[in-house]
Formats: structure tokens, C-alpha cells, sequence
């Protein structure tokens, strides 16, 4: 499931543990937070906390081949 609501989306699913996982993201600050919802008891835990500003800089991270210079590399250039 996802919902938006302006710079604020956010999607859950069910985890196989018997929680829904709850990923917020803010487009504005480019933060990514997730959170585990226990279905029983309410309990709310941050899992996670994430600028990815930076991460969103790297051309090419565990990608696999071919890498997007090796594709790059094969077009005419310009």
C-alpha cells in the first residue's frame, strides 16, 4: 500500500514476522525512515534512518555488468 500527502509518501507491506513494515519517505529532505508495526500489541520500533542524498550521487553501486560506463562506452560519441 503507498500514500502521499506533498513531500511525504509513504508505502507498507506485511512482514513475514507477523509486523507490517512502514517506509516513510520526505522527497524534500530526501530522508528514508522504516519502521516494524507489531500487528498484536501497536508497538511502533524505528528500524531505520537514512539521508540518501548522497547515496543518489554514485553513478554505478553493486550494479552488476554491464556497468553504465561499459554501456558508455559503446555509444558514439556526440
Amino acid at each position: 500500500k503507498s500514500a502521499q500527502s506533498g513531500d511525504l509518501m509513504a508505502f507498507s507491506g506485511d512482514a513475514a514476522d507477523g509486523r507490517t513494515q512502514l517506509v516513510l519517505i520526505d522527497a524534500k529532505t530526501r530522508a528514508v525512515g522504516v519502521y516494524h508495526i507489531d500487528r498484536a500489541t501497536g508497538q511502533v520500533a524505528l528500524r531505520s534512518v537514512r539521508n540518501v542524498h548522497w547515496d543518489l550521487q554514485i553513478d554505478d553501486f553493486n550494479g552488476g555488468s554491464p556497468s553504465p560506463q561499459e554501456i558508455k562506452s559503446l555509444l558514439p560519441t556526440r
